[in-house]
């Protein structure tokens, strides 16, 4: 997961100019893999948080490396989720342009 973040993270922090239609298709493609991967990715989150509330019922702490990483990767897949969202809602708009 952290690859495909570091991945789309790069994608998408290129400039994207008028006009440059390799870019745009390298954009969507981006944009279809975070749709592709949402429901796998959304799904993931819960059984971790479910074995961290278990560990702590058996007073079992996870080191906060761990908390941070995880806290890392959730925003990340947030932000991506976001970012899609109003990208389709852009060109959803722009059809009636």
């Amino acid at each position: 997961m952290a690859a495909f973040i570091k991945e789309v993270d790069t994608e998408l922090a290129k400039p994207l100019v008028e006009g440059d239609y390799e870019a745009l298709v390298n954009i969507i493609g981006i944009l279809m893999r975070i749709k592709e991967r949402q429901m796998a990715t959304d799904e993931m989150f819960e059984p971790l948080k479910q074995s961290i509330e278990l560990l702590k019922i058996y007073n079992q702490e996870l080191p906060d490396e761990v908390y941070q990483h995880l806290q890392v990767q959730y925003t990340h897949n947030t932000l991506h989720k976001y970012y899609h969202l109003q990208m389709s809602r852009l060109a959803e708009s722009q059809k009636f342009h």
